[in-house]
Order: C-alpha cells, then structure tokens, then sequence
C-alpha cells in the first residue's frame, strides 16, 4: 500500500472526527466576528443610553465635589463614600455591560452553540516545542493571519483619516465653542467613527470565519485509512466505477463484487478501485451468479427436464 495514500487526507470527516474535535474545543470561531458584534452592539447601546448615563454621572460627580466640608474624615466616612461611588458608578454602567455581555454570548453561541470543554487548558508539552512553535509561526495559517492583520490595520487607517478629514473644517472651528459643544462635537465624530469601524471590521470578520469554516474542514479532513480504521467503505466516487456494477441486479451482490474489485485494487482497500479492476471484478462474478440463480419453469413445463410432457416422478404436467 502505498505511503502517500495512507497519509494524504482527501476524505470528508465522519461525524465521529467532528465530535472527537469539538469535544477537544477545536471548532471553527473567529474572534474578530465577535469582536464586530461586541462594538457595534456597544455603540447601540450607547446611543439610546449615553444620554442618561451622561446626565447620572455628572449628578454623582457634582454630589462628591459639593460634599459639606467637615473637621476631620476618618476611614469609615472614607470608606462609605467609595462604596457609595462604586456603587452607583456600577448602577449607572449595568446596562451597558449588559448589553455587551450579550453580544459577546450570542455572537459565540450562533457561531459553535453551547460548547464546554477543558480540554484547552490542560498543561501540554508539545505547546513547548520550538520545533513545533517555529513551524507554526511560519505556517500557512500565520501567513494568511498577518496578510488580514496588515489589512484591516490599513483599512482602519484610511476610514479614520476619511472620516477626520470629512470633519477637519468643524474641529479646526471648536476653539470657538463652549465646552459642552466641544464634548458634543467629540461624541459625534467618535460615535460616527465608531460605526464606520463597526461596519467594515463586521465585513471583514464574516470572510474571516467563512475561512475559519474552511482552515477547520480542511483540518479535520482524513486519510483513506483512518476511514478503514474507523470501519467506513470507500464508495464509489466515479461513473466508470458504477457502471459495470449496474450490470448486476442483487443490491446485495453489487456490494459483493465491489468489496472483491477493492481487494483486486494494487491499492487495497482504502482505496476506491479504477473502472477496469471493477469491470474485471463484474466479468468475473456474473457466471457465479447466473449459475445461482435458477430459472422458473413455464407454464405447463416440466421442473425437471423442461419438456411439456414426461414420466419423471410419473406426473404429466400439461392440463
């Protein structure tokens, strides 16, 4: 059996490799998909609630600076007045950790669903090897990790300095308004900004997981004899490979013939076997078959010697 056919993998994954890999948390995610999700669901959120988180913590700011001023703080007043603080700071930012926190969870559920598994943590001396980390450093997959890296670096610079330079003329004016306006004026570029971001990052994050799905189905693909391993017949793959099968009419006996064209195969049996090897494989099966199979006699015929009328077993068949 040759070597290459036993390590090539061409074969698609059984359900067993794909539960085995997702089972060890291999599974097809792409961070960057939810890295989009997580700040554009943020920036919503702020835009309904950035109002009323605004207005709340300036109230808390002007309470703790207008504090009556007294003779002496000791550690309990000082300590209430941070847990009071904390407090209401957390209150006021709930809903938008919330908010993002969602996100997070359903943008990872609708790509792998509910998975738990520890097996990533598990301390592993292969993850020491400067063998293996060089390989992995020079790989294909880092290659095509920094080429989208470099890319969504540029694409991020040129829609900054888009946006900014659509908004030179405003910002070169503010030295003229109040400080209420500036915080406006910023708050409007960095949400316009931010969206602009959001949107082309959630662009560029689907073709990343669209090759995530493909790097992860390519990483799972095996060798004809880990099917066999696994207990899983090659099929046969090709027209010149079913045709001289159809010649056979038992389901049963096809799969006979096409088990013993396997065995013929210089391949062996993890191998599909070529059109020839099956036709030889037919050729030499079909008399086999006609010999089993017996023919039923006609109407008014003899079973035994087929003539219309005889003495075998001193019966005459015709009416």
């Amino acid at each position: 059996m040759p070597a290459d056919d036993q390590g090539e993998k061409t074969e698609t994954p059984t359900v067993r490799r794909r539960q085995e890999a997702r089972e060890r948390g291999q599974v097809a995610r792409s961070m960057d998909l939810s890295s989009a999700v997580i700040l554009l669901a943020a920036l919503v959120a702020l835009n309904f609630l950035g109002a009323r988180m605004f207005t709340q913590l300036g109230a808390m700011m002007d309470k703790l600076l207008t504090l009556p001023a007294r003779g002496s703080w000791n550690v309990a007043d000082t300590a209430e007045m941070i847990r009071s603080s904390l407090t209401s700071i957390a209150m006021i930012l709930l809903p938008l950790l919330v908010v993002i926190m969602l996100a997070g969870l359903l943008s990872n559920l609708m790509q792998v669903g509910f998975i738990f598994s520890a097996e990533p943590l598990k301390p592993s001396l292969s993850k020491l090897d400067p063998i293996a980390g060089a390989k992995r450093m020079f790989s294909k997959k880092a290659l095509v990790r920094l080429v989208m890296s470099l890319s969504k670096v540029a694409i991020v610079a040129g829609i900054a300095y888009v946006t900014i330079q659509s908004r030179l003329a405003m910002i070169a004016g503010a030295t003229r308004l109040g400080y209420m306006q500036i915080a406006a004026l910023g708050g409007e570029l960095v949400f316009l900004l931010g969206v602009r971001l959001g949107v082309v990052l959630l662009a560029l994050a689907l073709l990343d997981f669209l090759y995530q799905r493909w790097q992860h189905e390519q990483d799972l693909k095996m060798s004809r004899q880990e099917l066999k391993d696994e207990g899983i017949t090659v099929l046969p793959q090709h027209e010149r490979q079913v045709r001289p099968l159809s010649k056979i009419k038992s389901p049963q006996e096809r799969i006979r013939t096409y088990k013993a064209a396997m065995k013929m195969s210089p391949a062996g049996e993890v191998s599909p076997p070529s059109g020839p090897i099956v036709e030889q494989a037919v050729r030499s099966r079909l008399p086999q078959q006609k010999a089993r199979a017996k023919p039923k006699p006609e109407k008014h015929q003899c079973a035994d010697c087929g003539n219309r009328i005889c003495l075998h077993r001193y019966r005459q068949t015709t009416p």
